[in-house]
């Protein structure tokens, strides 16, 4: 498999569509583990439960950031790191169309 670097800070907050061009969300958070020493992206997180997974943001306080639409069910999408096309990291696009990327999201993640 080829290894490829991207910083991460350069990917979050960026707009990301799919392979129709349909606005999918927006990178807020990446979760990876850690193997044999080297740091491998599991999934990319997008849209507001991102945001607030990022933020660390409590149960308790989301009624103080409804400005952040705190007070909406979180959604978003969970991406499977092979499903993103980051062959322009400027410009990341997913490898599916949504209704394809919620038919793959884990349980919990769907509300």
């Amino acid at each position: 498999m080829a290894t490829r670097r991207i910083r991460l800070h350069k990917l979050l907050n960026r707009d990301v569509v799919d392979s129709a061009g349909k606005h999918a969300g927006r990178i807020e958070e990446v979760r990876a583990t850690v193997r044999d020493g080297e740091c491998l992206v599991d999934e990319y997180v997008l849209g507001r439960e991102g945001l607030m997974e990022r933020l660390s943001v409590p149960d308790v306080a989301l009624a103080f950031l409804s400005f952040l639409g705190a007070g909406k069910p979180a959604g978003g999408h969970h991406v499977p790191w092979h499903q993103l096309d980051l062959t322009d990291p400027a410009r990341p696009r997913l490898r599916c169309t949504v209704s394809e990327l919620d038919a793959m999201q884990p349980q919990q993640a769907q509300r």
